[in-house]
């Protein structure tokens, strides 16, 4: 079980687990966006290969051990050969715990943090499987991002607001998501675990590790805890669907905005008041961000679409490079720059009310062109 809060003034999750001891905060929408994006296609196989609707004995655990050599081998898990049962509880280690491939998988906090990964060897397939279930559940969310946050076709529909959208949605498929609205929650008094090891504040376990007489509180304590005390509501997630609508939920009930990038196609929380179809993600082997990257792509593409900055363009280039090579002086590229690009915005304006290529050539003219 890890204990999860949304802190509004950072736009972060913070996930406290206590068996791991670890603590972790997490931008919103980084964890949800990120689990629709994992590759469960290898897992899935493993989870329908193992599941109620095939017959389970001693040869389809000698399939999982001949495909998964690793993993067989760190299984030390017993199970009864003529028990089919058994041999499902057995076939969770290659499925929750495989070393021989997806282990990226195990790495996200979703799973990280979930029970049914801390645990899922230790437990009984009956209880673990539907939890399991992850690509079907990342299908749902995927659906529920769709149609509660983008942009849909019916402009109805994009009236609405997303919780809205969420409760149409839930009510066209049946689905009994509703709880979402009722998230397990517990309270916590500072002190407490999820904060303790980032304030480092109201450690009374550094004085002993038994109770304290209250009689015997030290005045150091008292005084750091005047004024501080405060109560702290927090969510208990176990299972990766509970993360998955934790996030959503937060998503939801803040009324936040998602867009899908317009140059890595990621999805995206809009930030700052400036209206954007691009993230600040720096796509893998690019240097820029895709804000940076599509602002060139519409530079470009309005260059190549109007002759007139084409020209422009063209001119530019030639006299930088004389800059750069000390044939035209700071101060002369500089006036240039500014009598050249008023007259490039003059003539644009009169080739946009009337094309024509008299005004070309008198701009190339101006400009040196050839």
């Amino acid at each position: 079980m890890a204990y999860v809060k949304y802190i509004d003034d950072k736009k972060e999750i913070l996930i406290y687990e206590e068996r791991l001891n670890e603590i972790k905060a997490y931008k919103l929408g980084d964890l949800l966006f990120s689990f629709l994006e994992l590759d469960f296609t290898e897992y899935n196989e493993i989870y329908t290969f193992c599941g109620y609707d095939n017959d389970f004995d001693q040869s389809t655990i000698n399939f999982l051990k001949e495909k998964y050599p690793k993993t067989a081998e760190e299984c030390t898990k017993d199970y009864v050969v003529d028990q089919p049962n058994h041999i499902r509880d057995y076939s969770l280690d290659f499925l929750l715990n495989n070393m021989d491939t997806f282990g990226d998988l195990y790495s996200h906090p979703y799973l990280h943090f979930s029970t049914t990964i801390l645990e899922g060897c230790a437990s009984s397939f009956e209880s673990e499987y539907f939890d399991a279930n992850f690509q079907d559940l990342q299908k749902t969310f995927r659906e529920l991002i769709n149609f509660c946050f983008l942009e849909l076709d019916n402009t109805d529909l994009n009236n609405l607001s997303p919780i809205e959208r969420y409760y149409l949605f839930t009510a066209a498929k049946h689905l009994r998501f509703k709880y979402i609205l009722n998230l397990h929650t517990t309270v916590l008094f500072s002190p407490q675990p999820l904060y303790e090891d980032i304030e480092n504040k109201y450690v009374f376990h550094s004085y002993s590790n038994e109770d304290i007489p209250l009689s015997e509180i030290p005045n150091d304590i008292i005084k750091q805890i005047k004024g501080n005390a405060k109560v702290i509501v927090v969510n208990k997630c176990e299972t990766v669907q509970d993360f998955c609508f934790f996030e959503l939920y937060t998503l939801l009930s803040n009324n936040f905005s998602i867009k899908r990038c317009a140059n890595c196609e990621k999805l995206f929380i809009p930030s700052g008041k400036y209206n954007t179809d691009c993230c600040d993600r720096v796509p893998e082997g690019e240097k820029y961000s895709c804000k940076k990257i599509m602002a060139q792509k519409r530079r470009k593409e309005k260059v190549n679409s109007n002759p007139i900055t084409k020209e422009y363009e063209r001119a530019y280039k030639r006299n930088y490079a004389r800059l750069t090579n000390h044939k035209m002086s700071s101060e002369d590229f500089r006036l240039w720059v500014e009598e050249a690009t008023r007259k490039r915005d003059m003539i644009s304006a009169e080739y946009d009310t009337s094309q024509s290529d008299q005004l070309i050539a008198e701009f190339k003219q101006y400009l040196g062109n050839k």
